[in-house]
């Protein structure tokens, strides 16, 4: 961005005699109007995959496992598995152990909301789905243990 009213940083009169004093002579698509009576010149960043596409596809998978790894060493075996709850990454059911029934309720809310919040932000950086992601906690064999709210959150299934 091209700005003519920074005090800290004024542009060089080489500049200014080219784009004006307060960027006044600009023309083109990217000029916008300034309070000052002048332009800005305003442009828009695209982030490009480097090397490839193919080869960040490839390093935020392999980012995403070592993060689940991680996560299942460092919670002492309570997670078993993290992994889509249907056919994508949209929702996502988190695995934990049996010790998950003998834990008081206040450890459970304090779990599932560092945790939850923690694995969507995971799926969503990593580049596994980019909307809105739905965690679940489930026992080994698949039951429902919580289910996100819609305003945020898990309700704990008693």
């Amino acid at each position: 961005m091209f700005r003519f009213n920074l005090d800290d940083h004024p542009q060089p009169d080489t500049i200014k005699s080219i784009y004006g004093e307060f960027g006044e002579k600009m023309t083109g698509d990217l000029a916008r109007d300034n309070q000052l009576g002048g332009k800005n010149a305003t442009f828009e960043t695209v982030t490009v995959a480097y090397p490839s596409a193919e080869a960040v596809k490839n390093q935020q998978s392999n980012t995403f496992d070592e993060a689940i790894s991680e996560l299942k060493t460092m919670r002492d075996g309570i997670i078993l598995d993290v992994r889509p709850r249907y056919d994508d990454w949209g929702s996502v059911n988190v695995v934990v152990s049996e010790s998950w029934y003998y834990s008081p309720e206040h450890e459970k809310e304090r779990f599932v909301d560092q945790l939850g919040e923690l694995v969507g932000n995971m799926v969503k950086n990593t580049g596994k789905y980019e909307d809105h992601v739905s965690v679940y906690f489930v026992d080994s064999y698949g039951a429902d243990l919580t289910t996100p709210k819609v305003w945020g959150g898990w309700k704990i299934k008693k």
